[in-house]
């Protein structure tokens, strides 16, 4: 797996409850752990462990929360237009997948395959990207993780490797 994970934590704060009172909570996060990133109720952890500090606060605070898994794209990533299905961008600029939404794959020729069989394969994958990025050269995309099999598929009518991150 490639290192874009990181631990979202999703509060929900009670209705009727002062600034202030989210306020608190954000010291208290502060007091205890590194905040990596947010964006309004969602918090950003970098380390999973990170994120358990962030549920001991949620938990003196009473406040309700969900988790959330999420991938950090590189700052070089383009996006489509769907990825505002699947991801954000938080007000620090930040750009995130919702983890469990999405599969992360590249694309390799196979021995049969040539340039025109690449190029036409990722016409056909472009329909069902996402998002995609380049890490230490390698092209990176990002599709809706139920089309799994439908990526592979595609690869393999034109002689490509589908290779999933």
């Amino acid at each position: 797996m490639l290192h874009l994970y990181k631990y979202g934590l999703q509060m929900h704060l009670p209705e009727g409850k002062l600034p202030g009172y989210y306020a608190q909570i954000v010291k208290a996060i502060a007091e205890k752990t590194v905040l990596f990133d947010r964006d309004k109720e969602l918090l950003i952890a970098e380390t999973d462990s990170d994120r358990e500090a962030m549920i001991s606060i949620m938990d003196k605070y009473k406040v309700s929360h969900d988790f959330l898994d999420l991938l950090l794209l590189p700052e070089n990533a383009q996006t489509d237009p769907l990825f505002s299905d699947y991801g954000f961008e938080s007000k620090a600029g930040n750009r995130y997948l919702y983890a469990e939404q999405v599969v992360l794959y590249s694309i390799e020729r196979g021995p049969s395959a040539n340039a025109y069989d690449e190029e036409q394969c990722n016409v056909q994958l472009s329909e069902h990207r996402i998002a995609f990025f380049s890490i230490n050269g390698a092209a990176i995309f990002a599709a809706d993780s139920q089309l799994i099999e439908l990526v592979q598929r595609i690869a393999k009518a034109y002689g490509m490797i589908a290779q999933l991150h």
